[in-house]
């Protein structure tokens, strides 16, 4: 979902909230998701649990990455508008 949002938030015809809700999933991700340095896999009721697995790094990584760079490229596409 994470890298989805990122990817369809660069095509103009996109809503344009899309790059706000992947930096949201992420920010969700790493702050509730998280243990002691750990990846956790699943989150209900307020509870993350189960150890994730090396897709979900790779996933998360991908998609932060991609989210990071969209972000970036953004306020610097901004700036030289202003």
């Amino acid at each position: 979902m994470l890298r989805s949002f990122a990817e369809a938030s660069r095509y103009p015809s996109s809503r344009p909230d899309y790059l706000q809700v992947a930096i949201n999933n992420a920010t969700f991700l790493l702050s509730q998701l998280r243990q002691d340095g750990r990846l956790l896999r699943t989150y209900k009721n307020g509870r993350a649990r189960l150890n994730g697995y090396l897709e979900d790094y790779t996933f998360l990584a991908d998609g932060c990455s991609l989210s990071m760079r969209l972000a970036l490229t953004s306020i610097g596409l901004r700036k030289r508008v202003l």
